[in-house]
């Protein structure tokens, strides 16, 4: 289903994004306006930097939810790490010295022991160690 937007739509939307702050909500807003102003999503992903297929979700997110459903979709966002750097280290120190050993280590053996150490149960195995690139 296409969701279209209107001229008028998308002038109250050039005008919210005077007061958004963060850069990701900004550029659905702009995605969503541009929609508005006769922009195809080809067009509107070269601009935005985002899938022509996005577009459309933006949209009906916009027109089920207004501003607010559009920038604020669900997710939690942010840091919700389990251990401090120094912790995580000590705690794949373990897997490390397993490894110089010749033992193979799976990621279920991993999160089996994350999973212990912080007494939660993940639901996917990919998700239990995000590395930080700053280390």
């Amino acid at each position: 289903m296409y969701y279209s937007i209107t001229k008028e739509q998308a002038k109250e939307l050039r005008k919210s994004m005077e007061k958004i702050e963060k850069s990701s909500a900004y550029k659905k807003v702009l995605a969503v306006a541009l929609r508005g102003e006769g922009k195809k999503d080809g067009e509107i992903a070269d601009i935005t930097g985002f899938h022509s297929d996005m577009i459309g979700r933006f949209a009906k997110r916009y027109k089920e939810g207004g501003l607010e459903g559009l920038i604020f979709d669900g997710r939690k966002g942010g840091n919700s790490r389990n251990m401090s750097d120094e912790e995580e280290k000590e705690f794949l120190s373990q897997f490390e010295e397993m490894a110089k050993n010749g033992k193979i280590t799976t990621v279920a053996d991993i999160a089996k022991a994350y999973d212990e150490k912080v007494d939660k149960k993940h639901e996917s195995n990919s998700t239990v160690l995000t590395l930080n690139s700053k280390k």
